[in-house]
């Protein structure tokens, strides 16, 4: 029996601790509270902020497209078809990239018939580190895969930049790649 009243105390004791912890940490207001305002759009400056930072997150994708330019080109010739991927900085500012690992494009080729011919990555091991890399204005990241082609175009290629950070700010992939059909 006592050592059930012990507990009860125990439990109790850590209950309210708890609480006054939630509390301080977040800014003398209960979890509860600021939940709550988070999900009412529009009641408080911090809510306007936060709709300010979506916004300014839907700019910078809209803008990402001018401000880092990217084109892929693929050629066959004698049956060796080659695709050659750019990323350019066209902005006056540098621009830090992060990868997420040390994989940094890839390269997918279907036939005529939508059948998967080559994968780049398909069988490679790259390092499981971020890796990051800084681009100058006017600079470029340049690319170039050669695959031997089995059979007869046209053969539709599908390139990317695997970058998945821009300045801290998430990458929209789709601006980082392209498809081409090469004969």
């Amino acid at each position: 029996m006592r050592i059930l009243m012990i507990l009860i105390v125990v439990l109790l004791a850590a209950c309210g601790t708890t609480n006054n912890e939630q509390a301080e940490n977040n800014g003398g207001t209960n979890s509860e509270n600021n939940s709550v305002n988070e999900d009412n759009s529009g009641t408080n400056e911090e809510d306007t902020g936060n709709n300010n930072n979506v916004n300014n997150k839907e700019e910078k994708e809209e803008t990402m497209e001018e401000d880092l330019a990217y084109h892929t080109e693929a050629s066959l010739e004698d049956g060796l078809l080659t695709v050659q991927m750019e990323l350019v900085n066209e902005t006056g500012e540098m621009k830090h990239l992060t990868f997420r690992s040390g994989q940094r494009y890839n390269v997918v080729i279907h036939d005529a018939d939508g059948n998967k011919q080559f994968d780049y990555a398909e069988g490679m091991m790259f390092t499981q580190a971020i890796e990051e890399e800084e681009l100058e204005s006017g600079d470029s990241l340049s690319y170039e895969v050669e695959w031997e082609a089995e059979g007869e175009g046209p053969f539709e290629v599908t390139a990317e930049i695997t970058v998945s950070e821009i300045n801290g700010d998430e990458a929209d992939r789709s601006l980082l790649q392209e498809t081409v059909s090469v004969e």
